[in-house]
């Protein structure tokens, strides 16, 4: 495999993630919380450096995209342990009230939206590091 798929996979991800995050909250109108938006402001940007860089063969990308699934990661690993563990949430960090962080929206009926933003994040953060590997230039 070469660089430009490993970006073109990362991209794809990222698009989707994308459209699974505005279906969410444009269509089902589920309003995000704050950790939520966090998380699409490490994603959104993605979409289009990645699919730039693919259009204009610019493959080198990875010092400057490595950084957003980073902290995608840390702002969705965050809010799974705020989920999984509410008792450490304190109040002026993120509310446990409606629409708040801790409320659950659960995607085919059990996996909740932030495990997936942290899976996607890990993934696009994987396809980025395979893509900087010299084996991989051509």
């Amino acid at each position: 495999m070469s660089k430009k798929h490993f970006i073109f996979f990362a991209w794809i991800i990222s698009c989707i993630a994308m459209f699974v995050s505005l279906y969410y909250s444009e269509i089902l109108e589920e309003e995000p919380c704050f950790l939520c938006w966090y998380q699409r402001i490490s994603l959104f940007p993605l979409t289009i450096f990645l699919g730039v860089a693919l259009y204009k063969e610019m493959l080198d990308i990875f010092a400057y995209t490595i950084a957003f699934p980073f902290f995608g990661m840390i702002f969705s690993g965050y809010q799974v342990i705020l989920q999984e563990f509410p008792k450490i949430a304190h109040q002026n960090v993120c509310t446990l009230e409606e629409g708040g962080c801790a409320k659950k929206v659960l995607m085919f009926g059990y996996i909740s939206l932030p495990v997936l933003s942290f899976i996607g994040s890990f993934l696009i953060g994987a396809f980025l590091l395979l893509s900087s590997v010299k084996k991989f230039s051509e």
